[in-house]
């Protein structure tokens, strides 16, 4: 279902990817800035990922 939604074109200047399973076909992210986050992480600090995202990409 993941390569439905993921093309070759390029939507995002970031992504956010779990430290906890493993990512497979990791070249769709090239060129991209990449945060490495748990999933506890992402479930209790998500306001403040995003913040970061958000300020990096600015």
């Amino acid at each position: 279902m993941y390569k439905a939604l993921m093309t070759t074109d390029r939507y995002a200047d970031a992504v956010i990817l779990t430290k906890d399973m493993p990512i497979r076909e990791r070249e769709r992210f090239e060129g991209m800035v990449i945060f490495h986050v748990t999933v506890k992480a992402a479930i209790k600090d998500a306001v403040k990922i995003m913040e970061a995202v958000e300020s990096h990409c600015r």
